[in-house]
């Protein structure tokens, strides 16, 4: 092998690892589903480091965080509308995310909000890796939400999470308790013909 293609070899091998540490950076997302019962359920993921400077409204005494989201997500009806979360998503140590509000502010595209409410401040530096589905307390009717994927217009939120993404979707996820629900009928009827 001459030179020449030994440093291609070795650039191209450079590329991939580099191209392999960004991926497993992955920004924080927030999905929103339908229910099945006109209702919404959250689906939260992601991963990454948090960012090395406190400017996130996170690292506050309020540790909640306004998203100036792009586009259109949100119906004008729905004008600083608060929905908590069922059952809390570990978001890192100590740190749980426990609700959202939404809020179109009804003056065009690029200027609905998303707020992300926790039940304690964050720390600069931190890993954090979450993945998590809840019910909401108060009903966020799912037609109200227009579908497509929305990103932070790069405010602090943005640059402290490495990243942020809304994704409001059409795939139906039930409500743990109904997807429950229709599993214990499913193998009641399954027990049912084996004893027939």
């Amino acid at each position: 092998m001459n030179s020449r293609t030994t440093l291609r070899t070795l650039g191209f091998a450079a590329l991939l690892s580099a191209g392999s540490t960004l991926s497993t950076q992955a920004a924080l997302t927030i999905t929103l589903h339908p229910d099945g019962n006109g209702g919404t359920m959250v689906e939260i993921s992601g991963s990454g480091t948090t960012g090395a400077d406190a400017i996130s409204q996170f690292t506050n005494s309020t540790a909640e965080q306004w998203l100036n989201m792009t586009g259109d997500p949100f119906d004008p009806e729905l004008d600083n509308s608060d929905h908590y979360f069922t059952t809390s998503i570990p978001f890192y140590d100590g740190v749980n995310i426990i609700g959202i509000q939404v809020d179109s502010d009804n003056v065009g595209p690029d200027e609905d909000d998303l707020r992300i409410y926790l039940d304690a401040i964050m720390t600069p530096n931190t890993p954090y890796n979450v993945a998590g589905l809840t019910t909401l307390t108060t009903p966020l009717a799912h037609d109200s939400l227009n579908i497509g994927s929305y990103t932070d217009d790069d405010d602090g939120a943005t640059a402290f999470l490495g990243g942020f993404t809304l994704v409001i979707d059409n795939n139906v996820v039930p409500e743990p308790s109904t997807a429950l629900l229709s599993f214990l009928a499913c193998g009641t009827f399954v027990l049912r013909r084996k004893r027939a």
